[in-house]
């Protein structure tokens, strides 16, 4: 299971950290992996993919 996120990364830092801590709340043990893929030039990745995706499927997809 994975979600991607893209912005600032001192905010996507405070994100993930919300995020484990709110999952640590009802579990004994929660690990919590983290890949960056940093981009110089690179802008509104996610937003570009999934919009290529649409193109070639024919259609809107559910966000």
């Amino acid at each position: 299971m994975g979600t991607v996120v893209e912005g600032d990364m001192e905010k996507i830092f405070e994100l993930i950290k919300k995020c484990h801590n709110e999952v640590l709340k009802n579990s004994e043990r929660v690990l919590t992996s983290i890949t960056i893929d940093d981009r110089k030039g690179a802008v509104d990745s996610i937003n570009r993919k999934v919009a290529a995706i649409e193109k070639r499927v024919g259609k809107e997809l559910k966000k």
